[in-house]
């Protein structure tokens, strides 16, 4: 099943349930700016229109907000801070402490804190402004466990560019990726799920073993590797630990984190993961219908030249990827004949 891209209807939508005479720079109002980014020129432009209409405000203050949310926080709170001097109110301050506190990975916080602290003027430095960002991170841990604030959940790739999953796939709530590439929970105690990234990349369906799958993909030295399971496993604190021998870094200490991250990944993304129907053998067989012979990556249509890459066979090692890579299609039948059935006719035995 290939991405389905988000469209103008979809959009117009999605707006259309949101109630009316809302104010400004609510959840409500963040989440229908947000959705114009899946949109471009006039389509944008439409759908902001209802969005001003929803909120009471122009259509330019709509795509202003638009082109401002398209820039990742830590930037657009990096862009303010630089503006920071020694005049800048003691609010002013506490709101840009406010939205550090926001941030999940402490190493940017640290960063953004010094940065500030450089700018801010005397009695407002690191350690005080330390003390405030800690200050707005209790309270904002009191309001998410109330239910009085709702987290914006961000893109994967807003974390790690180069991940292999589609640009609209997310972390789940309370989940969020360091600079270094690790994965933590934050609850009431952050805790470590993994040392390096882990996502999904794919959901396969195993039309033999009538099982489900998905592909993990993980990041080691640099470079992403992928693995295959069964979602039991996954869904095991035991048996995914069967992972360590495909070299993703878990063990019975964060075994228990990386089954509720997983599961929580699946579900965020239900609808943005490819699906692939799968198989553990090629040849002939009956698929959506018809006889069809799968070959490598190829499925066949006899009959026709067409062929299709829709079906996948399954394999259980490098070695076995190999073989079905190099396996193509070409030829005739004549020349199978000549240089192949004829050939092999001469010594029968």
């Amino acid at each position: 099943m290939q991405d389905k891209r988000i469209t103008l209807q979809d959009v117009l939508a999605a707006i259309e349930q949101l109630p009316d005479n809302m104010t400004p720079h609510s959840d409500y109002w963040k989440d229908a700016v947000g959705v114009l980014l899946d949109l471009q020129g006039a389509e944008r432009e439409e759908a902001a229109e209802r969005v001003a209409e929803k909120f009471g405000v122009t259509v330019e203050e709509v795509l202003a907000a638009a082109e401002q949310m398209a820039v990742p926080p830590e930037e657009r709170l990096a862009q303010d801070i630089s503006q920071v001097t020694p005049d800048t109110s003691d609010d002013a301050i506490r709101e840009l402490c406010r939205r550090i506190a926001e941030i999940p990975d402490e190493l940017t916080q640290s960063r953004l804190i010094a940065e500030m602290a450089k700018r801010a003027g005397k009695g407002r430095g690191v350690r005080e402004l330390r003390k405030i960002v800690r200050q707005c991170r209790e309270q904002l841990a009191q309001e998410i466990q109330a239910g009085t604030s709702r987290p914006a959940l961000r893109s994967i790739k807003s974390y790690i560019p180069d991940a292999p999953v589609p640009d609209q796939a997310v972390m789940p709530p309370r989940y969020y990726i360091s600079e270094r590439g690790e994965i933590y929970w934050e609850g009431k105690y952050t805790e470590l799920v993994s040392p390096v990234p882990v996502v999904i990349t794919r959901r396969l369906h195993d039309l033999d073993e009538k099982v489900s799958r998905v592909e993990l993909a993980y990041k080691l030295n640099g470079k992403w590797k992928t693995t295959t399971v069964s979602k039991a496993v996954i869904a095991d604190n035991r048996r995914i630990i069967q992972l360590a021998d495909h070299d993703v870094p878990v063990s019975s200490a964060n075994a228990r984190f990386l089954v509720q991250y997983l599961q929580a990944l699946e579900m965020e993304n239900i609808g943005h993961l490819p699906e692939v129907e799968s198989v553990r053998s090629m040849g002939w067989r009956t698929w959506n219908g018809k006889l069809v012979f799968v070959w490598g990556r190829r499925v066949i249509f006899p009959g026709s030249k067409q062929y299709s890459a829709a079906l996948e066979v399954e394999v259980d090692s490098p070695g076995e990827e190999q073989f079905l890579s190099a396996l193509d299609i070409g030829g005739t039948w004549q020349g199978w004949l000549e240089h192949v059935f004829d050939p092999a006719f001469q010594y029968p035995g």
